[in-house]
């Protein structure tokens, strides 16, 4: 009994190490903030990098990627215009430019304080956010293997039917990732950019030529620079048979609450 009074005794100072974390994590971590910050991020590309489009209406989003060339039109018509520009659609709703033709929708300030401010900004991104340096891409990629068959299967097989090599997933997934799966450190080959100060134009381009392998462009001109290199010398697309995850990312400063978020 004087054990057990003993240990009851003890158990409020074994409670302040708890509480001080508590309150600490409280009143200093802000993971109400944090998450808040983070989430909208998320949800904003979920939600709003559509492709497929149909009038104002895009109808499908990231998780209806299923091919490459969903993820090329998801890329080009969904998540770039959507963290990049277009900056007409700053703040402003569906069709007002042709609605108010000549209205006052380039160089305007939404900062009466600062009236010299025009908005928007290059690399504003969800108007409290500014985006640094730019979109990155890269991949992992696997190497080629033997085909596996039953019989008798030759080169010639290989060559005239079959007409390609063989690839195997270094890891293969059996079920669509889930969100932390982009939080893995993958290896970075075939890396690019697109940056901020790039937008339009050449960010267009590059999503082209990394799309096309540079097909309407000499090796001088080509903008994808990791594009891989056909047996012929010329370059092929960014993304090929050999490529087993593509990761986009980028890195948002929120300058309100000091904080940054990928």
């Amino acid at each position: 009994e004087i054990d057990q009074a003993e240990a009851c005794c003890s158990l409020p100072l074994s409670l302040v190490p708890l509480m001080a974390y508590l309150l600490m994590a409280i009143f200093r971590l802000n993971h109400d903030i944090v998450y808040g910050f983070e989430n909208s991020l998320e949800h904003d590309v979920r939600e709003n990098a559509n492709f497929a489009w149909s009038y104002n209406m895009g109808h499908k989003g990231i998780d209806d990627v299923n091919s490459v060339a969903d993820l090329w039109s998801w890329l080009r018509l969904g998540y770039v215009p959507l963290t990049l520009g277009p900056a007409r659609s700053w703040m402003y709703s569906e069709e007002l430019a042709a609605d108010a033709p000549g209205g006052p929708l380039d160089n305007q300030t939404w900062f009466p304080y600062l009236e010299s401010t025009r908005v928007p900004v290059t690399g504003d991104y969800l108007q409290f956010n500014r985006i640094i340096g730019g979109l990155q891409l890269f991949q992992a990629t696997t190497s080629p293997t033997d085909c596996r068959v039953m019989g008798t299967y030759t080169d010639a097989v290989e060559e005239q039917w079959w007409q390609k090599g063989c690839t195997q997933m270094a890891d293969p997934v059996l079920v669509p990732p889930e969100d932390y799966h982009a939080e893995e450190n993958l290896p970075m080959e075939r890396m690019e950019w697109l940056l901020v100060s790039g937008y339009p134009n050449q960010v267009t381009d590059k999503l082209l030529d990394m799309e096309t392998g540079c097909q309407s462009r000499t090796e001088e001109e080509c903008m994808c620079k990791t594009c891989p290199t056909g047996s012929s010398g010329s370059r092929t697309p960014w993304v090929d048979e050999h490529t087993e995850r593509v990761k986009v990312r980028m890195l948002v400063f929120n300058p309100s609450y000091g904080m940054y978020g990928m």
